[in-house]
């Protein structure tokens, strides 16, 4: 796992088509916003996948990369559920046990990074291979521990999906024009992604 590497090659993908990124960005974050995190798993599948065809054939992006990725819709959903379950550990639990068991959270919170660590390729193989959840789950597991290593993974996680959103929170706290950065972040983090699941694919 070299996390710069994927981020370069999100660099380029998304550079080659900034405004396409950014309108289908929007899509996929309304979507989710709108649809309080049902409509999830299937839109950033759909993205990643886009990021695959993209990183694959250099075909533009397009809205209809972005809905062939619903094919495997019911376990999609699943991984909306699950997606939810995440977003209100730590948008819920975790702050309400900084206020009562304080001493809970770090471990809470290393568990929960550990566990979207040990599943970051499962959109990608949702809509790549047609997996089920629970297949996806085991198999992202077996890429994570066994190609690379958990920790550089782990790095990878946290560079793309935990630091960067963190910084433009607390920065939109005191300019919030800085939050206007979430559409630039949000392709950009599932391009990475799309690019780390590739590069896997290809190493295997």
């Amino acid at each position: 796992m070299e996390t710069w590497k994927h981020v370069r090659t999100a660099a380029q993908l998304f550079s080659s088509w900034v405004i396409l990124y950014l309108l289908i960005g929007a899509v996929v974050a309304y979507g989710i916003l709108f649809t309080f995190g049902l409509l999830a798993g299937p839109l950033i599948g759909g993205f990643v996948n886009l990021g695959l065809v993209h990183l694959r054939t250099g075909r533009p992006p397009g809205l209809g990369d972005l809905v062939s990725g619903f094919q495997n819709l019911g376990h999609l959903f699943l991984l909306s559920l699950l997606l939810i379950a995440c977003w209100l550990g730590l948008g819920v639990v975790l702050p309400a046990l900084i206020a009562f068991v304080w001493w809970a959270y770090i471990p809470l919170l290393i568990l929960l990074v550990s566990l979207v660590t040990c599943w970051m390729y499962v959109p990608a193989l949702l809509v790549d291979k047609g997996m089920s959840i629970w297949g996806a789950m085991r198999d992202s597991r077996a890429r994570v521990t066994t190609r690379g290593g958990f920790f550089p993974h782990l790095g990878f996680v946290v560079c793309i999906f935990v630091l960067p959103p963190l910084a433009i929170f607390g920065l939109s706290a005191m300019f919030p024009v800085v939050g206007l950065l979430n559409f630039v972040v949000c392709p950009f983090q599932f391009l990475a992604l799309a690019s780390a699941y590739d590069d896997d694919r290809v190493a295997s």
